[in-house]
C-alpha cells in the first residue's frame, strides 16, 4: 500500500493515514499487553505468517494476487485475518479490481463495488457509545455467509465476522484503526483486538 500511494503520487496525508492506520492497530494490541510481529508481503507469500494465530491487514487498499491467494490458504487453514477499510481495491500495479474485497469476498463472505462506498468528511459512531470508530469512508456490504456483528444506526453492517474453511475473517467497514490512533477509544480497542485476545486465552502459556 505504501508504494503504490507512492507511485499513484498521493497526497502525504494518504501516506500519514496509512502509517498512523498500522501504528493504531500495534497501539491497541500493546494496550492489550498482546505479541505483535510485522510480517512483510514476501513472507506472508512463502507462507511465513502459518505460525501465528491472527494476521491484521490495517487500511490494506493495495495486495497482489500473490498475497490474496496467500491469505485465502491462511484462513482456510486455520488461521484469523482481520481487515478493515478499502481491502484488496487495487493490485500492486494499481489497478482497481472490480469489487471489494478485492478477490477476497469468499474469505469475508461479503462483496461490494468501490462506486458504492461514501465518503466520510467527519469521524462518526455507529453505536449509542459514541466510541467514534468512523472514519474515511463508510463502505456497504452485500452479504453473502457473513454475519453482522455491528451493525450502524441505521441497521446496516458494520462489521462482520465469516467462517472460511478451518477459520475466520473479520470486516470493519471503515478506516478503523486510523479512527483508533486518531482518538484512542476503548471501544474501539476491543473491536481491534478481540480476535487477539480470544487466540491469547487459548495458549498454553499465558503472562499475567
Amino acid at each position: 500500500t505504501l508504494l503504490l500511494l507512492e507511485l499513484d503520487g498521493q497526497t502525504q496525508q494518504r501516506t500519514r493515514e496509512a502509517v498512523h492506520s498500522l501504528m493504531g492497530c500495534y497501539e491497541a494490541l500493546r494496550r492489550r499487553h498482546l505479541p505483535v510481529t510485522f510480517v512483510d508481503i514476501d513472507e506472508l507469500k512463502s507462507g511465513g505468517a502459518s505460525q501465528y494465530d491472527v494476521l491484521y491487514l490495517p487500511y490494506c487498499y493495495a495486495i497482489d494476487d500473490d498475497a490474496v491467494s496467500a491469505l485465502k490458504e491462511f484462513v482456510h487453514n486455520g488461521g484469523t485475518v482481520w481487515a478493515d477499510g478499502l481491502l484488496g481495491w487495487k493490485n500492486e500495479y494499481g489497478v482497481i479490481r472490480p469489487s471489494l474485497p478485492g478477490g477476497l469476498a469468499g474469505v469475508f463472505g461479503w462483496e461490494s463495488f468501490v462506486a458504492a462506498v461514501d465518503l466520510a468528511q467527519e469521524p462518526y459512531s455507529v453505536t449509542e457509545a459514541n466510541e467514534q470508530g468512523g472514519e474515511l469512508w463508510k463502505i456497504p456490504m452485500n452479504l453473502q455467509g457473513a454475519q453482522v456483528v455491528v451493525k450502524d444506526g441505521q441497521g446496516k453492517p458494520f462489521a462482520t465476522e465469516h467462517t472460511f474453511g478451518k477459520g475466520k475473517a473479520f470486516y470493519y467497514g471503515s478506516a478503523l484503526t486510523l479512527a483508533y490512533f486518531h482518538r484512542g477509544n476503548p471501544v474501539v480497542e476491543k473491536w481491534i483486538t478481540a480476535p487477539a485476545v480470544q487466540a491469547e486465552s487459548q495458549s498454553l502459556v499465558q503472562l499475567i
